[in-house]
This record gives C-alpha cells, structure tokens and sequence, in this order.
C-alpha cells in the first residue's frame, strides 16, 4: 500500500492502483472556462453525469473537472471505495469529452482543507484559464 501525505495536518490517502495521469491537473489552455465538479462519487451515479451534463450546457463551460476527492471530512473514510475504483467508475459514466477526471487533490493535500478554493487558485493560475465557481 502506498500512502501519501505525512503532515499532521494532512491525512494520509491510498493511492494503490491509482494511474499518475489522475494525480496531475488537468490541462487548460488559457482562454477556456473550466469548471470544478468535486465530490467523493462514492459511486458515481446518472444523477452526477445530469449535473456535470447541466453545468456543461448551462455555464457555457469549456471543460469540467471531474475532481474525485480522497477523502470527505463529513464521511466515515472506512466507508470509501478504494480512490482507484471511484476514479475508474466515473470514467465509465463521465462519456462527454469535455469532462476530465481527475483526483489530483490527493497530491496536492486541497481535498480534505476545502478542494473547491485551492483547485479554483491553481486553476487560475493555469494558463490564464478562467475557472467557473458559480
């Protein structure tokens, strides 16, 4: 089992089966409106692809993050599926081509501390992409 995230802050997350392209931010080239789609999606299921689906027709959005989050301060961790398996399911349901799973927050610690704002500052600072809040 590889674990990452040894700060007292910072619980540690099981990265076992994980591919490192999910670990890596989604690129956005400057211009594009991205919006953060951020959940544990423990499962993912068809109420999640309407919502990604809406935000995508009704934001105007270019692309949509798809940010599988490691872990949820609300919820009994032991309770999760494995982080692989909820990254590979929703990428079974998450057909558009617009939309990017992700779970780079593992990596970057913004997961459990409040994803939507750390990955909304980096998501910024990508590019000049405009990244969609709203």
């Amino acid at each position: 089992m590889r674990l990452i995230g040894t700060a007292r802050d910072r619980p540690a997350f099981d990265l076992e089966g994980v591919d490192p392209r999910h670990l890596r931010m989604p690129a956005a080239q400057a211009g594009l409106s991205v919006g953060l789609f951020g959940g544990s999606f423990n499962p993912p299921h068809k109420g999640h692809v309407l919502v990604a689906e809406t935000a995508l027709r009704r934001l105007k959005l270019d692309r949509l993050w798809w940010m599988v989050t490691p872990g949820n301060p609300l919820k009994d961790r032991g309770e999760l599926a494995p982080l692989a398996e909820r990254i590979s399911r929703s990428e079974e349901m998450a057909k558009d081509p617009r939309v990017d799973v992700t779970a780079f927050e593992a990596v970057t610690g913004a997961g459990v501390s409040g994803w939507a704002g750390g990955a909304y500052v980096r998501a910024r600072a990508r590019a000049g992409a405009r990244a969609d809040a709203r």
